[in-house]
């Protein structure tokens, strides 16, 4: 009989497991984004919008593949003291508790989103044309989850393994998603004017009212 792996390899399992299910939803968004009819405009368009869905969809398979290579490459362990195995093994569960709930943030907002799902980048977003604003889900607590989850998740993959490379990410993570959060909102604010200041008074941007 096959004895149960060792804790910290039950940790690298989750994380594995959670890391193809992100990776999963996103791809499946960019598989129905590049087929949905496009709808309004906002901002400083992208090129990525304007390419065919499979030159788009081989554009992301290597970027993927870059990250994977960067990613090894800068796997080296920050420069701290010697930690202790309690110490250690309680940074790991932290950061596996934190990481997971980025998981399950990352797919249910996209769950949540469904077909009005969309791609956008710190210069534009281009809507569906039946687009619509999402107020159920995780969307009840904030409005820009997926982000939060994204941010979680590497917070809690760097207190697992506490590596230089994945500092490099959060930091690219924290700018990167705030300049899109504040893009997407002004799409959506031209797109559904009364509702979406409504929403935005009712739902934080990154923390829950209370």
């Amino acid at each position: 009989m096959r004895a149960w792996p060792a804790r910290a390899d039950v940790v690298d399992i989750l994380a594995i497991v959670g890391l193809v299910a992100v990776t999963a939803v996103i791809m499946a968004g960019f598989a129905w984004r590049y087929r949905a009819p496009a709808g309004r405009t906002t901002g400083r368009v992208a090129w990525v919008f304007s390419t065919p869905g499979r030159a788009r969809t081989l554009l992301f398979l290597v970027f993927t593949a870059l990250t994977a290579t960067v990613t090894w490459i800068g796997w080296v362990s920050l420069p701290l003291p010697g930690l202790s195995s309690a110490v250690d093994t309680s940074l790991r569960l932290v950061g596996t508790v934190v990481y997971l709930a980025g998981v399950v943030l990352i797919v249910w907002g996209r769950t949540a989103l469904g077909r009005v799902w969309t791609v956008a980048t710190g210069l534009g977003v281009r809507l569906h044309e039946d687009h619509r604003l999402i107020q159920h889900g995780p969307f009840t607590l904030v409005r820009h989850p997926m982000y939060v989850g994204f941010w979680l998740l590497l917070v809690g993959a760097l207190l697992i393994y506490r590596t230089w490379i994945l500092v490099v990410y959060l930091v690219i993570a924290l700018a990167s998603f705030s300049r899109r959060a504040h893009v997407e909102e002004k799409a959506l604010a031209e797109a559904f004017g009364k509702e979406w200041r409504d929403y935005a008074n009712r739902v934080g941007r990154w923390f829950p009212h209370r």
